[in-house]
């Protein structure tokens, strides 16, 4: 049912249908990082776990001709290459959320990076892991 009301949305096109999935998908991920930010907050095992693989989601920016990827939460700043004419270092800031996804686009450069942000809370919530497996095996002892 669901199905036909996204082709009912968005007439035949094929084009428009996977535009709407697209967004919905990226709707429930953004959903997806307040959900684990209250497991986390109540300190709930599964909370943990998911923030790192939430947080992994944000890690990448990647643009070519087979693949377009960019998924930002509040506050990200990226570092990238960027192949263009070139070989060019660039950073970038974002305030808000922002995505792409795009597969077999036609692009003029490559731009591969990392966000920064995403990667320092990744290494905290990896650290946070680390000492609550190290206190769960010390009582365990």
């Amino acid at each position: 049912m669901s199905v036909n009301i996204l082709l009912f949305l968005a007439g035949s096109n094929s084009f428009e249908v996977t535009q709407i999935i697209k967004h919905c998908i990226f709707l429930l991920l953004y959903l997806s990082i307040a959900f684990v930010g209250v497991l986390l907050w109540r300190n709930k095992t599964l909370g943990l776990t998911s923030s790192i693989v939430v947080q992994s989601l944000h890690l990448p920016t990647l643009n070519t001709s087979v693949i377009g990827y960019l998924f930002t939460g509040v506050v990200d700043s990226f570092v990238y290459l960027r192949f263009e004419e070139g070989l060019g270092l660039g950073f970038d800031g974002y305030v808000g959320g922002r995505y792409t996804f795009n597969i077999l686009q036609e692009v003029t450069e490559l731009t591969v990076g990392i966000n920064i942000v995403a990667l320092l809370f990744l290494l905290i919530l990896l650290r946070a892991r680390k000492s609550k497996d190290m206190v769960s095996t010390d009582q365990d002892a």
